[in-house]
Protein backbone atom coordinates (compact mmCIF):
# COMPACT_ATOMS: atom_id res chain seq x y z
CA UNK A 1 0.00 0.00 0.00
CA UNK A 2 2.63 2.67 0.90
CA UNK A 3 4.49 1.79 -1.78
CA UNK A 4 1.89 2.35 -4.83
CA UNK A 5 0.08 5.95 -2.83
CA UNK A 6 4.33 7.82 -3.26
CA UNK A 7 4.12 6.27 -7.16
CA UNK A 8 -0.06 6.82 -7.53
CA UNK A 9 1.31 10.76 -6.03
CA UNK A 10 4.05 11.57 -8.21
CA UNK A 11 2.55 10.66 -11.79
CA UNK A 12 -0.32 13.30 -10.43
CA UNK A 13 2.48 15.38 -11.38
CA UNK A 14 2.58 14.38 -14.85
CA UNK A 15 0.44 16.64 -16.81
CA UNK A 16 2.33 18.91 -18.84
CA UNK A 17 1.93 20.01 -22.42
CA UNK A 18 2.44 18.58 -25.61
CA UNK A 19 6.49 18.44 -26.96
CA UNK A 20 7.19 20.36 -28.87
CA UNK A 21 4.21 21.87 -30.02
CA UNK A 22 4.55 23.24 -26.38
CA UNK A 23 3.42 26.87 -25.55
CA UNK A 24 6.32 27.17 -22.60
CA UNK A 25 7.21 30.28 -21.28
CA UNK A 26 10.88 31.87 -21.47
CA UNK A 27 11.35 32.16 -17.63
CA UNK A 28 9.75 30.28 -14.87
CA UNK A 29 6.97 32.04 -12.91
CA UNK A 30 8.21 30.80 -9.55
CA UNK A 31 11.53 31.66 -8.04
CA UNK A 32 14.52 29.48 -6.85
CA UNK A 33 14.24 28.41 -3.02
CA UNK A 34 10.12 27.48 -3.76
CA UNK A 35 8.83 25.19 -1.37
CA UNK A 36 5.41 23.47 -1.70
CA UNK A 37 3.72 20.92 1.12
CA UNK A 38 1.35 18.64 0.49
CA UNK A 39 -0.67 16.01 2.53
CA UNK A 40 -1.73 12.94 1.62
CA UNK A 41 -5.31 11.24 2.35
CA UNK A 42 -6.42 7.53 1.34
CA UNK A 43 -10.33 6.68 1.24
CA UNK A 44 -10.92 3.19 1.27
CA UNK A 45 -13.96 1.51 2.94
CA UNK A 46 -14.15 1.77 6.24
CA UNK A 47 -10.62 3.60 5.97
CA UNK A 48 -10.73 8.00 5.56
CA UNK A 49 -7.34 9.06 6.91
CA UNK A 50 -3.78 10.67 6.65
CA UNK A 51 -1.29 8.60 5.13
CA UNK A 52 1.57 11.04 4.49
CA UNK A 53 3.29 14.14 3.08
CA UNK A 54 4.97 15.51 -0.01
CA UNK A 55 7.60 18.13 -0.20
CA UNK A 56 8.51 19.61 -3.63
CA UNK A 57 11.43 22.20 -4.31
CA UNK A 58 12.55 24.34 -6.91
CA UNK A 59 16.15 25.07 -6.53
CA UNK A 60 16.78 26.79 -9.16
CA UNK A 61 19.56 26.86 -12.31
CA UNK A 62 23.22 26.07 -11.27
CA UNK A 63 26.64 25.47 -13.42
CA UNK A 64 27.44 22.34 -11.09
CA UNK A 65 24.56 20.68 -8.89
CA UNK A 66 25.05 18.05 -6.81
CA UNK A 67 22.64 15.35 -5.44
CA UNK A 68 24.00 13.91 -2.78
CA UNK A 69 24.02 9.55 -3.50
CA UNK A 70 24.34 10.05 -7.31
CA UNK A 71 27.08 7.99 -8.59
CA UNK A 72 26.59 7.92 -12.53
CA UNK A 73 28.91 10.43 -14.53
CA UNK A 74 26.33 13.31 -16.00
CA UNK A 75 26.99 13.33 -20.63
CA UNK A 76 26.72 16.87 -22.25
CA UNK A 77 29.48 20.28 -21.44
CA UNK A 78 30.87 20.59 -18.43
CA UNK A 79 29.25 24.79 -18.43
CA UNK A 80 25.48 23.11 -19.41
CA UNK A 81 23.14 24.86 -16.50
CA UNK A 82 21.26 22.62 -15.30
CA UNK A 83 17.89 23.50 -13.14
CA UNK A 84 17.45 21.28 -9.73
CA UNK A 85 14.24 19.69 -8.34
CA UNK A 86 13.78 17.93 -5.66
CA UNK A 87 10.83 16.30 -3.67
CA UNK A 88 10.42 14.65 -0.45
CA UNK A 89 7.73 11.85 0.60
CA UNK A 90 7.55 10.84 4.18
CA UNK A 91 4.61 8.47 5.59
CA UNK A 92 2.53 9.27 8.78
CA UNK A 93 -0.80 8.69 10.21
CA UNK A 94 -2.80 5.22 9.29
CA UNK A 95 0.62 3.93 7.75
CA UNK A 96 3.29 4.57 10.95
CA UNK A 97 0.46 4.19 13.70
CA UNK A 98 -1.54 1.72 12.17
CA UNK A 99 0.03 -0.60 9.38
CA UNK A 100 3.93 0.16 10.49
CA UNK A 101 4.72 1.26 7.33
CA UNK A 102 7.59 3.61 7.40
CA UNK A 103 8.88 5.61 4.13
CA UNK A 104 10.86 7.98 3.50
CA UNK A 105 11.83 8.91 -0.08
CA UNK A 106 13.83 11.35 -1.67
CA UNK A 107 13.08 12.28 -5.59
CA UNK A 108 15.87 14.93 -7.25
CA UNK A 109 16.02 15.73 -10.57
CA UNK A 110 18.18 17.95 -13.14
CA UNK A 111 16.81 19.34 -16.86
CA UNK A 112 18.18 21.26 -18.74
CA UNK A 113 17.55 25.17 -18.61
CA UNK A 114 17.78 24.96 -22.23
CA UNK A 115 14.08 23.38 -22.67
CA UNK A 116 13.57 21.66 -19.50
CA UNK A 117 14.21 18.33 -20.57
CA UNK A 118 15.53 15.69 -18.00
CA UNK A 119 19.43 15.10 -17.88
CA UNK A 120 19.40 12.80 -14.70
CA UNK A 121 16.33 11.27 -12.77
CA UNK A 122 17.56 10.36 -9.01
CA UNK A 123 15.11 8.33 -6.54
CA UNK A 124 16.42 7.33 -3.07
CA UNK A 125 13.76 5.04 -1.70
CA UNK A 126 13.78 3.77 2.18
CA UNK A 127 10.34 1.74 2.81
CA UNK A 128 10.24 -0.15 5.83
CA UNK A 129 13.28 -2.51 5.44
CA UNK A 130 13.92 -1.96 1.92
CA UNK A 131 16.38 0.24 0.44
CA UNK A 132 16.58 1.26 -2.97
CA UNK A 133 18.96 3.65 -5.82
CA UNK A 134 17.39 4.51 -8.79
CA UNK A 135 18.95 6.72 -11.88
CA UNK A 136 18.07 7.49 -14.82
CA UNK A 137 20.50 9.02 -16.91
CA UNK A 138 19.36 11.10 -20.34
CA UNK A 139 22.07 10.93 -22.58
CA UNK A 140 21.09 13.20 -25.08
CA UNK A 141 24.14 12.46 -27.63
CA UNK A 142 23.44 9.11 -27.42
CA UNK A 143 19.54 9.62 -27.59
CA UNK A 144 19.10 6.93 -24.66
CA UNK A 145 18.42 6.31 -21.14
CA UNK A 146 20.49 5.00 -18.58
CA UNK A 147 18.35 2.98 -16.19
CA UNK A 148 20.19 1.54 -12.85
CA UNK A 149 18.58 0.36 -9.89
CA UNK A 150 20.51 -0.86 -6.98
CA UNK A 151 19.64 -2.37 -3.49
CA UNK A 152 22.23 -1.02 -1.05
CA UNK A 153 21.37 -3.24 2.00
CA UNK A 154 21.93 -6.34 -0.29
CA UNK A 155 25.20 -5.70 -1.62
CA UNK A 156 25.79 -8.91 -2.97
CA UNK A 157 23.07 -8.39 -5.38
CA UNK A 158 24.31 -7.28 -9.13
CA UNK A 159 22.70 -3.67 -10.00
CA UNK A 160 19.59 -3.88 -12.41
CA UNK A 161 20.13 -1.89 -15.58
CA UNK A 162 18.61 -1.16 -18.94
CA UNK A 163 19.40 0.82 -21.76
CA UNK A 164 15.94 3.09 -23.33
CA UNK A 165 15.42 5.02 -26.24
CA UNK A 166 15.35 8.79 -25.63
CA UNK A 167 12.86 11.00 -27.43
CA UNK A 168 13.37 14.96 -27.66
CA UNK A 169 12.02 16.91 -24.78
CA UNK A 170 11.69 13.46 -22.30
CA UNK A 171 10.85 14.53 -18.83
CA UNK A 172 10.77 12.26 -15.19
CA UNK A 173 7.53 12.41 -13.09
CA UNK A 174 9.02 15.15 -11.17
CA UNK A 175 10.31 17.36 -13.93
CA UNK A 176 6.93 16.99 -15.00
CA UNK A 177 5.16 18.72 -12.15
CA UNK A 178 7.02 21.99 -12.66
CA UNK A 179 6.81 21.30 -16.79
CA UNK A 180 3.19 21.85 -16.30
CA UNK A 181 3.17 25.54 -14.81
CA UNK A 182 5.31 26.60 -17.74
CA UNK A 183 2.94 26.28 -20.41
CA UNK A 184 -0.21 27.99 -21.26
CA UNK A 185 -2.88 25.91 -20.77
CA UNK A 186 -5.86 26.28 -22.87
CA UNK A 187 -9.32 24.44 -22.94
CA UNK A 188 -10.36 21.12 -24.84
CA UNK A 189 -6.98 20.89 -25.80
CA UNK A 190 -5.29 17.26 -25.83
CA UNK A 191 -1.74 17.54 -24.82
CA UNK A 192 0.97 14.46 -25.15
CA UNK A 193 4.12 14.05 -24.28
CA UNK A 194 7.29 11.21 -23.39
CA UNK A 195 8.22 10.22 -19.68
CA UNK A 196 10.70 7.83 -18.73
CA UNK A 197 9.81 6.22 -15.26
CA UNK A 198 11.53 3.43 -13.38
CA UNK A 199 13.19 2.04 -16.49
CA UNK A 200 10.02 2.21 -19.03
CA UNK A 201 9.26 4.53 -21.57
CA UNK A 202 5.58 5.89 -21.79
CA UNK A 203 3.71 8.50 -23.94
CA UNK A 204 1.07 10.20 -21.87
CA UNK A 205 -2.19 12.45 -22.56
CA UNK A 206 -4.07 15.07 -20.82
CA UNK A 207 -6.92 17.10 -21.51
CA UNK A 208 -7.36 20.46 -20.15
CA UNK A 209 -10.73 21.36 -18.57
CA UNK A 210 -12.28 25.14 -18.16
CA UNK A 211 -11.60 26.37 -15.20
CA UNK A 212 -13.67 26.13 -12.26
CA UNK A 213 -13.92 27.27 -8.44
CA UNK A 214 -11.97 25.17 -5.75
CA UNK A 215 -12.37 25.32 -1.83
CA UNK A 216 -8.91 26.10 -0.69
CA UNK A 217 -6.92 26.14 1.94
CA UNK A 218 -6.78 29.97 1.01
CA UNK A 219 -10.22 30.15 0.52
CA UNK A 220 -11.44 29.72 -2.77
CA UNK A 221 -9.90 29.73 -6.12
CA UNK A 222 -9.95 29.47 -9.61
CA UNK A 223 -8.43 26.55 -10.94
CA UNK A 224 -8.05 25.07 -14.25
CA UNK A 225 -8.64 20.97 -14.28
CA UNK A 226 -6.60 19.22 -15.79
CA UNK A 227 -7.37 14.70 -16.59
CA UNK A 228 -3.85 12.90 -17.32
CA UNK A 229 -5.01 10.13 -18.54
CA UNK A 230 -2.34 7.48 -17.01
CA UNK A 231 -4.17 4.30 -15.88
CA UNK A 232 -5.19 1.54 -18.62
CA UNK A 233 -3.35 -0.56 -20.90
CA UNK A 234 0.33 0.65 -21.97
CA UNK A 235 0.18 3.34 -19.32
CA UNK A 236 2.13 3.66 -15.46
CA UNK A 237 -0.91 1.88 -14.02
CA UNK A 238 -2.63 -0.90 -16.12
CA UNK A 239 -5.61 -1.19 -13.40
CA UNK A 240 -8.88 0.95 -14.23
CA UNK A 241 -8.94 4.07 -12.78
CA UNK A 242 -9.33 8.18 -12.65
CA UNK A 243 -7.01 10.78 -12.48
CA UNK A 244 -7.40 14.84 -12.03
CA UNK A 245 -5.17 17.85 -10.73
CA UNK A 246 -6.10 21.39 -10.33
CA UNK A 247 -3.62 23.66 -11.24
CA UNK A 248 -4.30 27.83 -10.39
CA UNK A 249 -5.29 29.96 -13.45
CA UNK A 250 -2.95 32.42 -13.22
CA UNK A 251 1.26 32.25 -14.67
CA UNK A 252 2.33 30.20 -11.42
CA UNK A 253 -0.20 27.39 -12.01
CA UNK A 254 0.05 26.04 -8.56
CA UNK A 255 -1.19 22.93 -8.33
CA UNK A 256 -3.48 22.97 -5.37
CA UNK A 257 -5.55 19.69 -5.19
CA UNK A 258 -3.99 16.41 -7.16
CA UNK A 259 -6.96 13.31 -6.82
CA UNK A 260 -7.00 9.49 -8.37
CA UNK A 261 -9.86 7.46 -8.29
CA UNK A 262 -9.56 3.04 -8.72
CA UNK A 263 -12.14 0.55 -7.55
CA UNK A 264 -11.12 0.23 -4.16
CA UNK A 265 -9.93 3.42 -2.99
CA UNK A 266 -9.27 7.07 -3.92
CA UNK A 267 -6.57 8.91 -2.64
CA UNK A 268 -6.78 13.20 -2.35
CA UNK A 269 -3.50 14.93 -2.31
CA UNK A 270 -3.96 19.01 -1.19
CA UNK A 271 -1.77 21.90 -0.70
CA UNK A 272 -1.73 22.73 2.84
CA UNK A 273 2.04 25.10 2.79
CA UNK A 274 4.09 27.21 0.55
CA UNK A 275 6.90 28.80 1.25
CA UNK A 276 6.80 32.81 2.11
CA UNK A 277 9.34 33.64 -0.80
CA UNK A 278 6.89 31.98 -3.24
CA UNK A 279 5.24 34.53 -5.92
CA UNK A 280 1.98 32.93 -5.74
CA UNK A 281 1.48 32.80 -2.00
CA UNK A 282 -0.97 35.94 -2.77
CA UNK A 283 -2.92 34.67 -4.67
CA UNK A 284 -3.95 31.69 -2.76
CA UNK A 285 -5.22 33.80 0.06
CA UNK A 286 -8.25 34.31 -2.12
Amino acid sequence: MGRSIITWLLALSVTAGAWPQREQRELPPFPAGEKLVYEVKISRFPIYATVGEVTFEYLGSQPAPVIPGLSEPLPGAADDVLIHLRAGAVSKGLLTGLFNIDIFNRYETLVDARDFAARVSFKEAKESKRHTIETSVFDRSAQAVRYTRAEPDKPAAPPREKLLPRLDGMADVLSAFYFVRLQKLKAGRMLSFPVSNEGENYQFEIVIHKPERLQTEWGKVKAIKLEPKVFGPGQIFSRPGEMWMWVTDDEGHVPVKMLAKTDDATITVTLVRQAQKCRRAASLRG
